[in-house]
């Protein structure tokens, strides 16, 4: 049982660094895109 518990708190560690890793991307890309759209006169 220790074991496996174990194993469940790294992989929700890894998935967590996961997400943020991902979330931090979509921001940016998020950002780049506004910072794009409001340079560019409509």
């Amino acid at each position: 049982m220790p074991k496996i518990n174990l194993n469940v708190s790294t992989s929700n560690k890894e998935l967590a660094c996961l997400i943020r890793a991902a979330g931090s991307h979509v921001n940016q890309a998020i950002v780049r895109y506004a910072m794009a759209n409001s340079a560019t006169p409509r």
